[in-house]
C-alpha cells in the first residue's frame, strides 16, 4: 500500500468526523497526520512500528492506525464512521466547492441523502435559502452536478493507460504484420477517456476481422 492511500483514508476520517460534528482535536489530529505523511519520502509500509511513533506529528495513536492499516486496510473508528454515514452522502462529500460543514446542513435540514435530491433541492431554490449558501453556491453545486453526471461513464487516463498498451500488443498479435495505432482521446491525453479507439492497417481488413473476432 502506498503513502497515498494512508493519506487518503485519514482525509476521509477527518472529513466525516467533521461531518458527524465529532471532537475538533481529533479531527485536527487526523488531518495533521495526513499532512505528515505526505511529507515523508520512505514508504510506510517499509517502516517500522516504532519509526512511525518517532516520527514528528504521528506518535503511538497514529502509529496504532497505521499498523491497523497495513494488516486489514482499514481501521475501526473510520469503519464505524462509514457505518454510520448514509451512501448517498459519501457521494456527496466528492462535490467541490461545498465542505463537511455544509453538506451537515443540507442533511439535517433537508434531509439531503443523494446527489438527485441535491440537485432537485437547488433547482426548487431551497438550497440557496439554507444558513451558509446564498444563490452563488447553489448555482455553483448545480454546474458541478452536472458536469460529474456528464463524466460519470468517463475514466481517468492513468486508469485506463495500462489496458490502453494491453490492447494495442493484443490487436498486434492476431495478425502477422498488421499496423495498429491507438487514435482518439487516448493518443491527445485527454484527461478523461470515454473510449479506446485504434486505428488498424490490415491487407485484408475483412480476414482481420474475421480473425478479431475468432481471438476475442
Amino acid at each position: 500500500m502506498q503513502n497515498s492511500e494512508y493519506i487518503r483514508l485519514f482525509k476521509l476520517t477527518a472529513t466525516l468526523m467533521e461531518l458527524h460534528e465529532a471532537n475538533p482535536f481529533k479531527i485536527k489530529a487526523y488531518q495533521g497526520a495526513a499532512y505528515q505523511i505526505e511529507q515523508l519520502t520512505t514508504p510506510l509500509s517499509e517502516m517500522t512500528l516504532q519509526s512511525i511513533e518517532g516520527t514528528n506529528g504521528l506518535g503511538k495513536s497514529i502509529a496504532a492506525k497505521i499498523e491497523e492499516i497495513k494488516t486489514t486496510g482499514n481501521f475501526a473508528e473510520l469503519k464505524e464512521l462509514l457505518e454510520n454515514t448514509p451512501q448517498g452522502l459519501l457521494e456527496i462529500l466528492n462535490i467541490k466547492g461545498i465542505g463537511a460543514k455544509k453538506i451537515r446542513t443540507l442533511w439535517k435540514e433537508l434531509n439531503i441523502l443523494s446527489r438527485e435530491e441535491l440537485l432537485e433541492a437547488c433547482y426548487e431554490d431551497k438550497v440557496c435559502k439554507l444558513k451558509g449558501f446564498g444563490e452563488k453556491t447553489q448555482q455553483s453545486i448545480i454546474q458541478e452536478l452536472i458536469f460529474s453526471q456528464s463524466q460519470k461513464e468517463k475514466f481517468l487516463y492513468i486508469e485506463v493507460e495500462a489496458l490502453a498498451e494491453t490492447l494495442e500488443a493484443d490487436l498486434k498479435e492476431i495478425e502477422k504484420d498488421v499496423l495498429v495505432s491507438i487514435s482518439g482521446e487516448y493518443r491527445r491525453k485527454l484527461e478523461t477517456i470515454q473510449s479506446l479507439q485504434y486505428i488498424v492497417g490490415a491487407d485484408d481488413a475483412l480476414q482481420f476481422i474475421n480473425n478479431l473476432e475468432s481471438h476475442s
